[in-house]
């Protein structure tokens, strides 16, 4: 997974910062606790927690799959009511 603000790379392809994620909340909350105390998941650039960067930790516990968006419009982030316009 690529966080692309982390990055100047632009892929056409692959597995971006875009995506739905479902997992067994109680584990993954407490890993999540641990890493950020231990400071292992902040991101280099905007020094924020990067929920991406879990995902090397959080794979020794369970599997990870991923599926390819569709199309590029399927990748489009919605953080406003004025995005789904």
């Amino acid at each position: 997974m690529i966080q692309s603000r982390e990055t100047l790379k632009k892929n056409k392809y692959g597995e971006t910062d875009c995506g739905f994620f479902i997992f067994k909340t109680n584990k993954v909350r407490k890993i999540l606790s641990d890493l950020i105390k231990e400071k292992k998941i902040y991101s280099k650039k905007t020094r924020e927690i990067d929920f991406l960067s879990s995902f090397k930790f959080l794979k020794k516990y369970g599997k990870i799959n991923t599926i390819q968006a569709l199309s590029f419009k399927d990748t489009i982030g919605i953080n406003s009511k004025k995005d789904l316009l």
